[in-house]
């Protein structure tokens, strides 16, 4: 077999994994909406098995893609300016803050995308991702969104950790904050690895 057909083979075989490993090398942002039971899924499939908790999975993700932009966690971190937090809300949302400051120009073979009106479709969804993340970063960088503060319930709570450590002097003091702070986060992913880590798998895809 000639080598162009080895290579030709090989590539046909690998499939989107090829793809993942250039993600992992490149270590390049990582951009979605509301994906984290897509990076799940990914690193299940393409990666290696899920790991058995919490931590060790967000160590591991981590070290593929330092990295990972939630442009949905994005919104709601300014959620005085966005109210809600689908795609299309946040899509929408965005452009009408943009007020034109930065034009998209595309290449002809990717110009239909801007005609497609429904969700759902992997390339549409890619890109209204990545118009909805670089607007909302020059609206930042700019000062037109303002960070929502932390609401009161949840800063009492800090705080009041903060106090408790600083009396026992026994716990690292941000250690535990963070713990406070990523509740919620840790609840879905758990909830995400108990549901991939028994599924199926493509071996030929992993690793």
């Amino acid at each position: 077999m000639k080598a162009d057909d080895q290579l030709e083979l090989y590539q046909e075989e690998m499939g989107i994994s090829l793809v993942v490993k250039a993600l992992i090398e490149s270590k390049k942002p990582i951009i979605g909406h509301n994906f984290i039971y897509d990076i799940g899924f990914l690193y299940h499939q393409f990666i290696d098995n899920l790991p058995e908790t919490y931590e060790q999975f967000k160590s591991k993700l981590h070290h593929c893609f330092p990295t990972i932009y939630d442009t949905k966690i994005l919104a709601y971190a300014y959620k005085s300016t966005y109210t809600q937090y689908s795609l299309n809300h946040v899509l929408n949302k965005s452009i009408d803050l943009n007020k034109h400051r930065i034009k998209f120009v595309f290449p002809a073979e990717f110009r239909n995308l801007e005609e497609v009106k429904e969700g759902h479709d992997a390339g549409f969804d890619a890109f209204c991702t990545g118009k909805i993340f670089t607007i909302m970063a020059k609206l930042i960088q700019m000062g037109v969104i303002k960070a929502t503060e932390m609401p009161k319930s949840k800063e009492k709570k800090v705080n009041q950790v903060e106090e408790n450590k600083e009396a026992s002097g026994k716990v690292d003091k941000s250690e535990k904050v963070q713990e406070v702070k990523k509740e919620d986060e840790k609840e879905k992913l758990l909830a995400m690895i108990n549901q991939f880590k028994h599924g199926p798998k493509t071996q030929s895809n992993k690793k």
